[in-house]
């Protein structure tokens, strides 16, 4: 018996495994900015996949910003337009709702000029 326990307990411990440290400290936590940066990114990302012209006719601009952020217009393929929103409504639903749930105040609208006439340049809205 008395081999047995010491084996039991490094069974038990897993000895000789490679488990990683605990942790030390508090998990980490989002702030309300964190959870607006990450949807700015994302929809930043999102954006540039919408921006290919052929011509200053094919560019318009939109409301760049969702329910936990706001940033000034930018320009966006007339075509895509409707897939650019759709992503403001997913990002809505998810990366936002987390900052709604976080208690998070509404963001503040930026200062912003008017929008600019969206003009193609090497190929992309701008």
């Amino acid at each position: 018996m008395r081999r047995l326990f010491p084996a039991l307990l490094c069974a038990l411990a897993a000895c000789g495994g490679s488990q990683p440290p605990p942790p030390s400290g508090p998990p980490p936590t989002n702030t309300c900015a964190d959870y607006g940066k990450a949807a700015f990114d994302s929809l930043s990302a999102a954006l540039d996949t919408y921006r290919a012209c052929q011509t200053d006719a094919d560019c318009t601009t939109v409301a760049f910003g969702a329910s936990c952020f706001d940033a000034c217009s930018r320009a966006v393929a007339i075509g895509d337009k409707e897939a650019f929103l759709a992503a403001v409504e997913d990002i809505n639903h998810t990366q936002c709702q987390a900052f709604q749930n976080a208690g998070c105040p509404k963001p503040e609208v930026p200062p912003c000029a008017p929008p600019s006439t969206a003009v193609c340049k090497a190929g992309r809205c701008e």
